[in-house]
């Protein structure tokens, strides 16, 4: 019963923070819109995106290995194009290598586009053969976690890739040094 509760308590946390990513995209979109000038100090510029693709990472270890929740096809694509991103920022702010912004807007373009695909195939807006029906993964229709009616685990990958993207284009604008 107490990791029902753990499980509970964790859905809503992502869930809160996935919505809270998409109003924090939609203010980078507007930045990048206006050409707002951001300036970033140092090595705080690789912090945001290493915290984002961290938890991301941890989130979906979670509920694999704690919950218990077995990733489908589609998952661990998505797991492909965001478990390296946090190592990649953590190297690059020790180097102060700002290169990692292309590799990082490359890695989540992919990946948000498979999240996407994803979550419009959990809702039946687009029409596929079943993952299960290969024989070696649960269904990419089943919904393990629906959080607000609409907050499901590719929506919370979606959210993660969506701001790891906008960032990165923010930064390059930029051109910090």
């Amino acid at each position: 019963m107490e990791k029902l509760k753990i499980v509970f308590f964790v859905n809503k946390i992502h869930s809160i923070n996935t919505i809270l990513g998409f109003l924090i995209a939609f203010i980078f979109f507007l930045l990048i819109l206006f050409k707002k000038k951001i300036n970033f100090k140092g090595k705080l510029v690789f912090f945001f995106p290493f915290f984002v693709s961290f938890l991301a990472t941890v989130g979906s270890l979670f509920y694999s290995e704690y919950a218990g929740y077995n990733p489908c096809k589609l998952c661990w694509f998505q797991r492909i194009f965001m478990y390296p991103q946090p190592l990649l920022f953590l190297i690059a702010s020790f180097l102060n290598d700002k290169k990692v912004f292309n590799y990082s807007l490359v890695l989540s373009t992919f990946g948000l586009v498979i999240a996407f695909y994803h979550y419009l195939l959990q809702f039946g807006l687009v029409k596929s053969n079943d993952c299960a029906a290969v024989g070696y993964s649960v269904s990419c229709v089943k919904q393990f976690v629906a959080e607000f009616g609409f907050v499901t685990i590719p929506l919370m990958a979606a959210s993660a890739f969506l701001l790891l993207i906008l960032y990165s284009l923010l930064v390059l604008k930029n051109k910090i040094k």
